[in-house]
């Protein structure tokens, strides 16, 4: 555990001597990019595993459904909405 905080250390002198690379900073921005494309492309899905989630709680405890200060109607028709734009259009009743 010490030889890793030892590297970490000398790492972190390294950058505050001389900073990152051009290539360096260029991968990360690349890669940070590629986690916010991810998680627009994953909204839809995300959405509909929240609501699934919220809906079979609601079900089994013969509760309220409650997602995050919204109706239901209003968050199910929004869920609709980015399912289907992402599908194509499709609205998975065929």
């Amino acid at each position: 555990m010490q030889d890793a905080a030892n590297a970490l250390m000398a790492e972190l002198a390294t950058i505050d001597q001389h900073g990152f690379s051009a290539e360096e900073l260029d991968d990360v921005k690349s890669t940070r990019l590629t986690w916010l494309k991810n998680a627009v492309d994953q909204q839809a899905e995300r959405d509909l595993r929240m609501l699934t989630s919220r809906l079979a709680s609601s079900s089994l405890n013969n509760t309220a459904v409650l997602v995050a200060g919204r109706d239901i109607s209003t968050f199910e028709t929004s869920v609709a909405a980015n399912y289907r734009a992402k599908s194509g259009g499709k609205n998975g009743s065929s």
